[in-house]
């Protein structure tokens, strides 16, 4: 383990990201007990390991559950809305996953940004996230909904329905929510409205800002 710190700090690459799936795997990093004058981590340097120093790491199926966990993670399963996967998320995912087991997983980093080790399909477009100060002028307003917007109603209008379509799929992602309605489709039903979420106004601000 100590080898492998040690090319991680003297390697020239900006980024290093060290994925350990074995048992006392969280020892990776720790301080050594001699010459501890340097930083154990250098800027750059990300390490998740499968378990604390002092557990096993669990195999499951002739593998390891760790390994299972961060593969799943990079097919998709820690992408954010923008398809983004980090290091971070990453982690996230795994850690709650391993929840149930008597194993606990590390995340150690010197990092002063967040980068995306890999780009998945998001599940919605970037097209469409860009559209959202068109649809809300401003990110606490509410948008007003009718009959007009749902299709199966006999007063439908076309182009309300492709706008009510565009809605549902930002609420799909849990960017928009109903306002006093349990659907999207009551909301346009009783003649209610809906708003952006936290995380609608926070992806509203970064398409206000172009930086989408």
């Amino acid at each position: 383990m100590a080898d492998v710190l040690k090319m991680a700090n003297d390697s020239k690459a900006d980024e290093i990201v060290i994925l350990l799936d074995c048992c006392h795997s969280g020892l990776l990093g720790n301080a050594p007990e001699l010459n501890n004058e340097m930083a154990v981590l250098r800027e750059g340097i990300s390490i998740i390991t499968a378990s604390r120093g002092n557990q096993m790491s669990v195999e499951v199926d002739g593998g390891g559950l760790f390994t299972s966990l961060v593969l799943d993670s990079l097919e998709g399963g820690a992408a954010d809305i923008l398809g983004n996967i980090s290091i971070p998320s990453i982690y996230a995912k795994v850690e709650a996953a391993l929840g149930a087991w008597d194993q606990r997983p590390l995340l150690k980093a010197h990092v002063s940004k967040v980068i995306a080790i890999r780009k998945c399909e998001p599940p919605v477009s970037i097209k469409l996230l860009r559209e959202l100060p068109n649809l809300f002028p401003l990110p606490a307003e509410d948008y007003d909904l009718s009959p007009e917007f749902e299709e199966t109603s006999d007063f439908c209008i076309k182009e309300k329905i492709e706008i009510f379509s565009k809605l549902q799929k930002l609420n799909r992602i849990h960017l928009v929510v109903p306002n006093n309605a349990k659907h999207m489709y009551d909301a346009a039903i009783q003649s209610k409205s809906c708003k952006l979420t936290a995380a609608g106004r926070y992806y509203w601000r970064l398409a206000k800002e172009g930086r989408l």
